[in-house]
């Protein structure tokens, strides 16, 4: 079985210039669009988010921010229905807004 360096090896061969291009590139690849969600679903997804707030069971959440899809997991300390966010145990502070799904 061949084991080379992968892209490593490539890049020492090219000017930072085109390292750079590369990355932007690539960057651009992983950008994804918001999802628009249903009525339904914002319904589902704020019930399970209050669920979870008051029986103070983890939860996973994901959430769109800067083109990209992310997780988070963990206990909801603080609901603001007023600012529309919710705060994990962590302290990551999350736009109800943003929410994609809840697990």
């Amino acid at each position: 079985m061949i084991r080379d360096r992968g892209r490593k090896k490539w890049t020492s061969l090219m000017l930072p210039e085109h390292v750079e291009l590369l990355k932007e590139l690539w960057d651009e690849e992983n950008q994804r669009e918001k999802p628009i969600l249903e009525e339904q679903m914002k319904e589902f997804i704020e019930k399970k988010i209050l669920n979870s707030y008051v029986t103070q069971r983890s939860i996973c959440v994901k959430y769109y921010k800067n083109n990209q899809i992310l997780r988070v997991q963990g206990k909801i300390i603080h609901l603001d229905e007023q600012k529309g966010q919710i705060t994990f145990q962590c302290g990551m502070k999350i736009q109800l807004s943003n929410i994609i799904s809840v697990l």
